[in-house]
């Protein structure tokens, strides 16, 4: 449980934040300037607030109301920073010593669920970016924090190293059940870490729950679509470069395996202008999408320039498809028909699941 009651004021810019949730790792998302990293370096203690209450687990962290306001250093919540800030002058060990709050066999606990005990002789520089970022996620957690602050963890990795990290920052929320608030600008890398989303927008909290509550909100899915919306699916890779989604339908779809094993656990992610609406099926000989299948429509919302419908396909959560409003009129498209569904096996990305 995390709640987090907390208001700023910094010139121009005001923050108030009120949410409370039983989700292990909430994220926040929201565009550019809403107030994300704000949010994380005031609670961690680094700007000002005009209120400030934290509870995780019951365990009250700061309470300004209550005149409980420890330093920072007492605070008991830990933050890895965008850029890291690791100590160049100093080796990886006595980075990861600095601040250690934990005993000798936690310590070789979390040096061994992060995997960085080949790494303690060497200085920052001399180690990879996944690297760098595990060694700030080992100093965090030997602080023994009760809260875990992550701003932008897999900002400036590639691809490859994004994909590595994931299964440690799984191991941090399946192992040691500290309680996390990650900031990211990629709605993609916070599904693989939580589903469970804070919306920020002018330094307001618009909403928060699952990524497939949310966009069932006429009101946010505008604001989602504008931050890079993507939605996701969870299923198991059948063989022939085929993915059996979660759901009552059963659905399969094509989609690139990636040298993954039939039988694994994947989470696949769409983008809303990657789907296609069609009122009758197309015949597959004429068309080089590989992927149609039937939806029912559960809402549309509208503007001048686009429509969003969102789409019940008998799977574990909706999905949606970005069309234009002449396309609503000319498909004569109302809440609850069934429609055609179309989407190219490329545009489909495809991760395994962590176990």
């Amino acid at each position: 449980m995390i709640t987090c009651d907390i208001a700023l004021h910094r010139g121009d810019f005001s923050l108030e934040f009120q949410c409370q949730t039983s989700a292990s790792t909430l994220g926040i998302f929201g565009p550019s300037g809403s107030g994300k990293s704000s949010l994380l370096h005031a609670l961690a203690g680094f700007l000002p607030t005009h209120k400030l209450r934290v509870v995780c687990d019951d365990e009250v962290l700061i309470d300004h109301a209550a005149g409980y306001c420890p330093p920072v250093h007492q605070r008991r919540i830990g933050i890895v920073f965008q850029d890291l800030r690791l100590f160049p002058h100093m080796r990886v060990a006595a980075n990861l010593r600095y601040g250690l709050r934990v005993g000798e066999a936690q310590w070789h606990e979390i040096i061994e669920l992060l995997d960085i005990d080949q790494l303690l002789p060497r200085y920052p520089h001399q180690c990879s970016g996944g690297q760098r970022q595990r060694i700030a996620l080992g100093r965090a957690l030997l602080s023994d924090p009760r809260l875990l602050l992550l701003d932008e963890p897999l900002t400036g990795l590639d691809r490859a190293h994004k994909q590595h990290i994931l299964p440690y920052l799984e191991r941090i929320r399946s192992s040691l059940a500290i309680p996390m608030l990650v900031v990211s600008h990629d709605l993609g890398e916070l599904l693989s870490i939580s589903d469970h989303i804070a919306l920020l927008e002018q330094g307001r909290l618009r909403g928060h729950g699952a990524v497939s509550e949310l966009i069932t909100n006429p009101e946010l899915l505008p604001l989602l679509h504008d931050c890079g919306l993507i939605f996701h699916q969870r299923g198991t890779l059948l063989r022939d470069n085929c993915v059996r989604l979660d759901g009552d339908a059963g659905l399969e779809l094509f989609a690139p395996m990636n040298d993954l094993q039939p039988g694994t656990r994947v989470e696949l992610l769409l983008r809303p202008e990657d789907l296609i609406l069609a009122r009758q099926a197309v015949d597959g000989s004429v068309l080089s999408v590989r992927n149609q299948f039937r939806g029912r429509i559960k809402s549309i919302t509208a503007t001048s320039q686009r429509a969003l419908v969102v789409l019940d396909c008998g799977c574990s959560h909706p999905m949606i498809a970005e069309i234009s409003p002449g396309s609503i009129d000319a498909l004569r498209l109302h809440p609850g028909e069934h429609i055609r569904v179309l989407c190219k096996a490329q545009a489909i990305s495809i991760r395994p699941l962590s176990t």
